[in-house]
């Protein structure tokens, strides 16, 4: 009559239905990482390699030629405006152009810097400041610039810049105090006097902290009879040997024979780099041989932006054959023969393929000629294909006018100042335009207190 109830099984407990769902939720995950290891793998690394490319390239003084917007006068960090064309802008600092399938071993940033690096914009500001304001300063009082020698060593503990100069005649110590104080402070200087032997000096920096030390002595404390009065005055009696030294190429010559008059005029130790196949080279080139200067053969290659790019006749082109490539370099160099040496006009594409390079630096080791490269790739192969056959070279370190703006023209040349300070020497490389000109005569007093201007060649490794 009655059915007999089926017992229905017991219910599992949530916890054992939440086990359940963990047991899928972990057998899912393998599944997944079983599938998808190699893609997770690809996606941590790229997200890895992305990090450490935007902290190598995210800017500053050490990564390329630094931003228009650092240099005197200049409140905040701007944005740089484009480069000119085929121009790569890669201050070079203290290292060269990566060889091929080298491994970079560059250290990463120290966190603060050390006593006399210039690693930012804000010390590269001030030291611009601070020296611009010197020399202005001891102009105005009627002294010779020239006469001022940046001592080769830092002192204190702070690594200070320390000058020297004599001064002249019977000037006195307080006298020359009297004309400058004014100049220094209302440059927004901190400035403080104190005696050095029978001389005076004076601390000078921004921010209430000082980061150079000028040293003004009688003429006798320095080469007098007397003979030096303080450890400052007896390293400048042979400080002006070993003062920095700085090069300076002017590219894009010869189409015209006036900037070259103008730069001529300025009676300034610079190198002539001239464009084959122009208008007037032959013309400038034996003006400027005349004055005692040297010439450059200013060699037309490839650039990426070819349909952009103005090379003139007979550029060096990747469709030619290692024959043709070498035969038009010959005839480049028989339209200059009182050549020293030779440096890429553009040449970006170029310069990155080692072959075609070969080709070109073997008639130039034939010529015993040097090579600069201009550094319009960050990716040459130039220099190292010249150092391997043995060509005496170097690389540009900053270029002077990729924008045609006086200030910037001036900022770069400051920039250029303190590299060379910094490493013994620089090259730096700008044309023939007006800014340019004018950036050179107003800087002028500074090169001259501050580095031994010198040819190219001097520059070049493996120079005798």
């Amino acid at each position: 009559m009655f059915k007999k109830k089926t017992a229905k099984p017991p219910r599992r407990p949530d916890s054992s239905r939440r086990r359940g769902l963990s047991d899928i939720t972990i057998q899912s995950a393998k599944n997944l990482a079983s599938r998808d290891r190699w893609i997770l793998l690809i996606v941590v690394l790229g997200a890895f390699v992305a990090v450490s490319l935007a902290a190598i390239f995210g800017g500053g003084f050490l990564g390329g030629d630094t931003k228009p917007g650092s240099g005197t006068g200049s409140k905040s960090v701007k944005s740089s405006p484009a480069p000119r064309r085929d121009a790569v802008s890669t201050v070079s600092t203290n290292t060269s152009p990566q060889a091929p399938g080298q491994k970079s071993t560059a250290a990463p940033p120290p966190a603060q810097p050390q006593p006399g690096e210039l690693q930012t914009e804000p010390q590269i500001k001030s030291a611009v400041d601070v020296m611009d304001s010197l020399v202005i300063a001891v102009k105005k009082a009627g002294l010779d610039t020239s006469q001022i020698r940046v001592l080769p060593e830092k002192q204190g503990d702070n690594g200070m810049v320390v000058l020297v100069m004599a001064l002249p005649g019977e000037t006195g110590p307080q006298a020359i105090k009297d004309a400058v104080q004014k100049q220094l402070v209302d440059s927004g200087l901190t400035v403080k006097w104190g005696r050095d032997g029978d001389g005076i000096a004076v601390a000078l920096g921004t921010g209430g902290k000082p980061s150079h030390r000028m040293v003004f002595m009688p003429s006798t404390g320095i080469d007098g009879g007397a003979g030096p009065k303080t450890q400052s005055a007896a390293t400048a009696q042979d400080s002006a040997s070993r003062l920095p030294r700085l090069a300076i190429v002017i590219d894009d010559l010869g189409q015209n024979i006036e900037p070259a008059k103008q730069l001529l005029a300025l009676d300034m130790k610079l190198t002539y780099s001239i464009l084959p196949n122009t208008a007037n080279a032959a013309k400038v080139a034996a003006l400027v041989q005349n004055a005692g200067r040297s010439i450059m053969l200013h060699l037309p290659m490839q650039p990426k932006d070819i349909a952009n790019a103005k090379l003139g006749k007979d550029a060096l082109m990747l469709n030619m054959s290692g024959d043709e490539l070498q035969h038009l370099t010959e005839k480049h160099l028989s339209m200059l023969p009182g050549a020293s040496g030779v440096n890429n006009h553009m040449g970006s594409a170029f310069t990155e393929n080692a072959k075609a390079m070969q080709a070109v630096l073997s008639i130039i080791k034939q010529h015993n000629l040097f090579f600069l490269d201009s550094v319009t790739s960050p990716n040459t192969k130039a220099i190292w294909v010249a150092r391997k056959l043995g060509i005496p070279s170097a690389t540009r370190d900053v270029f002077l006018d990729y924008d045609k703006n006086g200030k910037v023209v001036a900022q770069q040349l400051k920039k250029v100042l303190l590299i060379a300070k910094q490493r013994g020497s620089a090259i730096a490389i700008g044309h023939p335009y007006p800014a340019t000109i004018e950036a050179l005569k107003r800087a002028k007093p500074m090169l001259s207190a501050t580095v031994e201007m010198v040819d190219a060649q001097s520059l070049m490794s493996g120079s005798p």
